[in-house]
């Protein structure tokens, strides 16, 4: 059992810090470009004429699917290992 744990424990940290990284980059560049670059952030892009922060935030909501997608898809992986981990209980 202790083998089957380290797999898991190892998969998962494989799977989450990177994951995490990513996530909060990205979301706290948003208020910081906001703080840093407001002129630029708010001018308007091609996209029907809407602020780049618009179309950032848009693409925040994508990428917030996104994950959730990634993370259903590895916790049913992490899932299958808990579960051998119970049978061999």
């Amino acid at each position: 059992m202790n083998d089957i744990y380290l797999e898991w424990s190892k998969s998962r940290k494989k799977f989450m810090v990177p994951l995490l990284i990513i996530l909060f980059l990205f979301y706290f560049s948003l208020p910081l470009s906001l703080f840093f670059f407001p002129e630029y952030i708010n001018t308007p892009t091609v996209i029907w004429n809407l602020p780049l922060i618009w179309v950032y935030a848009f693409l925040q909501l994508i990428m917030t699917l996104v994950i959730m997608h990634l993370y259903t898809r590895k916790a049913k992986k992490l899932d299958e290992i808990v579960e051998k981990m119970r049978k061999e209980k």
